[in-house]
């Protein structure tokens, strides 16, 4: 749970932690979303 706390200490929520695991594996790239740049708060709008 160590890289759990430091998504927490760096202002992550745990929903976005276990959302980025279960996203992509180790070897992939998944590119967020408008629905998750805004669920996230990555973006607080998207054009």
């Amino acid at each position: 749970m160590r890289d759990l706390n430091y998504s927490r200490h760096m202002g992550s929520s745990e929903d976005f932690y276990w959302f980025s695991l279960r996203a992509a594996g180790p070897d992939t790239i998944h590119w967020m979303g408008e629905g998750d740049l805004v669920r996230f708060r990555v973006v607080q709008q998207y054009r």
